[in-house]
């Protein structure tokens, strides 16, 4: 029937807007959980990498030098340490707000 494509048009439209918010994101806050039960925040943004997440880690707790994970919650990511350099916090859906789960190796 009309209705089904009328819905679909309607929910493809709600996805693309979604899409350009998301997309549009060009700054935000990253909280980060520490795996001792800590917690960190920083505001970052989009041209920003998963690298400099873990160098913000390291500036707080140099003891995880070289010796942490990171992972997204949601989706659900591990990041591996080979990728950090590359992977755009933008692209990795973690703007505006993003919440990384901080590892033990």
């Amino acid at each position: 029937g009309a209705g089904g494509a009328g819905a679909a048009a309607a929910a493809s439209a709600t996805a693309a807007v979604a899409a350009t918010v998301a997309a549009g994101a060009d700054s935000g806050t990253i909280q980060l959980r520490l795996f001792d039960g800590s917690r960190l925040s920083k505001s970052f943004e989009a041209g920003d990498t998963v690298a400099d997440i873990a160098a913000f880690v390291v500036e707080q707790r140099p003891e995880l030098k070289g010796k942490m994970t990171l992972t997204n919650q949601y989706p659900r990511r591990v990041f591996a340490e080979a990728e950090w350099a590359t992977t755009k916090l933008a692209d990795a859906q973690l703007l505006p707000r993003g919440a990384v789960v901080v590892g033990m190796k």
